[in-house]
């Protein structure tokens, strides 16, 4: 979803070398706002309906959290690379008291800007996050700034699910979405990986990503969500080695989808970006 700025306001509210960050009010939500394109947002009030029955802001979200819990035990430790708005850490950690979260998020100023604006996962993060690459597990939330193929590939942990949902200006880091990255990412996880993109329907991002899944895992859907005036829209993948049994719905305008054949993307012959 595209952001048009704010009128009067500098070129980015919080920057670093990475990150280009503003935070927006929208009626009762709160938006954290990433090089133009909404990464994560929040309800203003636990008060309000919405956030009192349980539901997120963004409709990716609400699938992927359905998804995690429909697949999930009550005591899981799932893996998060990218950690954005921290919505997915937060809410399995809520929902389930004996779950453990690690999210792996390249830029510390992300996270510093959740804490700081972003109520209830600034509020997790205070109450049970650490740094999981310096410090003994001292909380429920371990995280780690750090690039996330450079923590695939040097971690000892193992976990029982891992969500792919790392951006830069829009689009994935090519070195994330590579089959060298996901038969690393299967060696650690041993349930359900779960994967968000953001293309055109049957677009090349989506397309290499799910050849990449089907030759891993045996059992892969996908999902499709509205598409946008740039023809875009959230393309969302789960892969198991076990049969994802039906949700029993869809946020609204999300579909089931078929993908075409395609070459699954590798370290050297690799996704290039949105032309």
């Amino acid at each position: 979803m595209a952001f048009a700025g704010l009128a009067g306001a500098p070129a980015c509210e919080y920057e670093s070398g990475l990150s280009c960050l503003h935070v927006a009010k929208n009626g009762p939500e709160v938006l954290l706002v990433s090089d133009g394109t909404i990464q994560a947002a929040e309800w203003a009030s636990a008060a309000e309906p919405k956030a009192a029955a349980g539901e997120l802001v963004l409709p990716y979200t609400q699938w992927l959290w359905n998804r995690l819990d429909h697949d999930l035990g009550p005591a899981p430790s799932v893996l998060f690379v990218g950690g954005g708005g921290y919505t997915l850490p937060t809410e399995l950690l809520v929902s389930r008291p004996k779950a453990r979260a690690t999210a792996v998020e390249i830029d510390p100023l992300v996270t510093h800007v959740v804490q700081d604006n972003l109520p209830r996962a600034g509020q997790m993060i205070a109450r049970t996050g650490y740094d999981a690459g310096t410090e003994a597990a001292t909380g429920r939330l371990g995280l780690v700034h750090a690039d996330g193929r450079v923590y695939l590939n040097e971690t000892e942990r193992r976990f029982d699910a891992a969500v792919m949902d790392a951006f830069s200006s829009g689009s994935v880091p090519a070195h994330l979405v590579t089959i060298e990255t996901f038969e690393r990412l299967r060696g650690i996880v041993d349930g359900p990986v779960y994967v968000n993109l953001i293309d055109k329907p049957d677009g090349p991002l989506a397309r290499g990503v799910h050849a990449i899944l089907r030759e891993l895992y045996p059992h892969v859907e996908t999902i499709r969500g509205p598409i946008s005036d740039r023809g875009r829209g959230n393309m969302l993948l789960a892969a198991s080695r076990t049969p994802l049994t039906a949700l029993d719905s869809l946020p609204e305008d999300y579909q089931y989808t078929q993908l075409s054949d395609a070459r699954a993307f590798t370290d050297d012959r690799g996704w290039v970006g949105h032309r």
